[in-house]
């Protein structure tokens, strides 16, 4: 079995050596160093059907990746059948604009609260950086967002950006995710940065 050792390396180059591998073999096992690695690559294998498991062994997640395991079990992507391009919303801080924090925020309450009324919903709108602020318990915006997820679209949330601020835990919408998958998500759609 092809072993492919990530220790050392920070998100996303797991998950895109990854991608590689698997590429040219069946079944690997990636060795990596951390947690963020270790669930974005549960994440690869989930979003592509592949079977997954991990062994801890001396602070270290041996990762076994196999394809062909599963069946369809992937979350059901947006079909958009009005003809109108696919969009896609790009938030990278927890206020809208500069010059008044206080302003700013109210502007992004109101930013997504104006979204629920769209006819065609964003298809992913992914969190990164203080960004990732809104998609925690306590949001102003949460209630909103959650909204949105239930309507259709793919909240996608920085693992990276959530570890650095030590919030993980009170993560309350969206999928934890990493920068390859979230450029892979917003790849070919129309791109709002709000």
């Amino acid at each position: 079995m092809f072993e492919l050792d990530c220790r050392g390396m920070v998100c996303p180059k797991p998950v895109v050596l990854t991608r590689q591998a698997l590429k040219d073999h069946q079944e690997i096992i990636v060795i990596v160093d951390n947690k963020t690695s270790r669930d974005n690559l549960n994440n690869l294998a989930k979003d592509k059907n592949m079977y997954f498991e991990v062994e801890e062994k001396d602070n270290l997640y041996y990762c076994k990746i196999r394809k062909g395991e599963i069946e369809s079990r992937s979350e059901p992507k947006i079909e958009y059948l009005t003809g109108k391009t696919p969009w896609s919303i790009f938030v990278k801080t927890n206020t809208l604009g500069h010059g008044s924090d206080e302003l700013g925020k109210n502007l992004m309450n109101a930013f997504f609260d104006a979204l629920l009324y769209f006819e065609d919903h964003p298809k992913t709108i992914a969190f990164m950086n203080a960004g990732v602020y809104l998609t925690l318990e306590g949001s102003e915006c949460l209630k909103e967002i959650k909204m949105l997820n239930e309507k259709g679209s793919e909240i996608l949330v920085c693992g990276t950006c959530l570890n650095f601020f030590n919030v993980k835990e009170r993560l309350a919408v969206g999928k934890v995710s990493n920068m390859f998958s979230i450029l892979e998500a917003l790849n070919g759609t129309f791109i709002i940065e709000p």
